[in-house]
């Protein structure tokens, strides 16, 4: 049940959710979330009048953060979620580098397993299950490091790294909604094999600078079904991999291919890879355009909810991702530019940084890392975020970072 409430008088540990204005019109991503700080309640009343707080969902300040909506067979639930994790520099730093290491392991049984592919050889499934297993451990150890990795692109074929990304964006996403751990190793595996199907003839097409003609969508449109030909020999294959390679396509809608699927049709892990794919698809690099930023991917994937992946999911992955997912260069209220390197859960708008500009706009080398949640209590002075800053304008080369002191 929710009632109106005047700005003045909201609470931490309130649940908001609906605003008197669109979204769009505040610092917040999306509607329905919880008043988690003091910054939330700065936020509110500088941009409303009043909110609508749902009652049922607001909690004490004590347990604020132990629930939050997941998704289970499309329906929303409340699950118990553990602590928030911390967003310290040395912490990050030690998962970043095991998190390095599982990844480049992964991208070479990759590159592999794509070249097998146009060399006509089956998949070897035990070599995928390997690299599943160790990326699936990284991404449970610590997601904020592994979401970051996901921008990072280095020498790998990008269809390799495209296919890391998608694995490690969808095990993000299914261990944000709790799934169990043999849910999360399927979910891994078909999200890592979900493009399999790009044959010799296919992959090209994703890469050229020319638009596409009716005759490269039908063959791209071929690329599922191709996908379950090419893995028909793979012995004990969890039925969720072949549907997600199958299906990864589908909108709720009706609108996607190959079998025309709605509504609670698409299973759940299908869409959970779905708009991993989309997301990484939005920001990343290709011939014929540039990615746009996470910020904006997130703004554009909420907008067309209703015909793509649900309203549900959608807000589930913003959740996941956070409202300045990793990578996001942003500016600060003093006038700094920083980026995003992972989130807060215990305080979504004030992730850890890496300080890029100053002030003054100066290169700040070697970058130092600011944990906005801390700065006010450590210095008394009150920094945080006032919008997404275009990377281009400051000279920022995202795939191009290095972390302090981090190969």
């Amino acid at each position: 049940m929710s009632k109106r409430v005047e700005v003045k008088d909201l609470e931490i540990g309130m649940f908001v959710s609906e605003l008197d204005r669109s979204w769009l019109e505040s610092p917040f991503l999306f509607q329905g979330f919880m008043i988690e700080n003091e910054d939330d309640l700065g936020k509110l009343q500088e941009c409303c009048d009043y909110v609508m707080v749902d009652q049922q969902r607001s909690q004490p300040v004590a347990s604020r953060f132990t629930r939050r909506t997941a998704l289970r067979d499309g329906a929303s639930i409340t699950v118990t979620s553990t602590e928030p994790a911390s967003t310290a520099p040395g912490r990050f730093e030690m998962a970043y580098a095991s998190t390095h290491a599982a990844r480049s392991e992964t991208s070479q049984g990759v590159i592999k397993l794509l070249d097998d592919r146009r060399l006509g050889r089956m998949i070897a499934a035990d070599v995928i299950r390997h690299s599943v297993n160790n990326l699936m451990r990284s991404v449970l150890a610590d997601p904020s490091a592994a979401l970051w990795l996901t921008r990072m692109r280095g020498e790998d074929e990008f269809s390799a790294a495209h296919s890391l990304n998608v694995a490690t964006l969808s095990l993000a996403f299914a261990r944000h909604l709790e799934l169990p751990e043999s849910q999360l190793h399927a979910i891994g595996m078909g999200a890592l094999l979900h493009d399999i199907g790009l044959t010799e003839k296919a992959a090209p097409i994703t890469r050229q600078r020319e638009p596409l003609t009716p005759e490269d969508f039908v063959t791209l449109r071929k690329h599922p079904a191709d996908g379950l030909y090419s893995i028909r020999d793979a012995a004990h294959l969890d039925p969720v991999i072949r549907d997600i390679i199958r299906w990864h396509h589908e909108r709720v809608d009706g609108s996607g291919y190959p079998d025309g699927l709605s509504g609670t049709q698409i299973p759940q892990y299908v869409r959970i890879v779905a708009i991993a794919d989309t997301y990484d698809a939005m920001v990343s690099d290709s011939a014929f355009r540039r990615g746009i930023p996470p910020g904006e991917a997130l703004i554009e994937i909420h907008r067309l909810a209703d015909t793509t992946f649900g309203k549900q999911t959608v807000q589930a992955f913003i959740q996941c991702i956070g409202v300045y997912p990793p990578a996001s260069v942003v500016e600060l209220n003093t006038g700094a530019i920083g980026v995003v390197v992972a989130s807060n859960e215990s305080a979504r708008l004030l992730p850890l940084l890496l300080m890029l500009r100053d002030e003054q706009g100066k290169h700040v080398l070697p970058g130092k890392f600011v944990d906005l949640s801390s700065v006010e209590r450590k210095t008394g002075n009150r920094w945080h975020i006032v919008k997404f800053a275009d990377p281009s304008t400051h000279g920022i080369d995202i795939s191009g970072l290095t972390l302090p002191g981090l190969a």
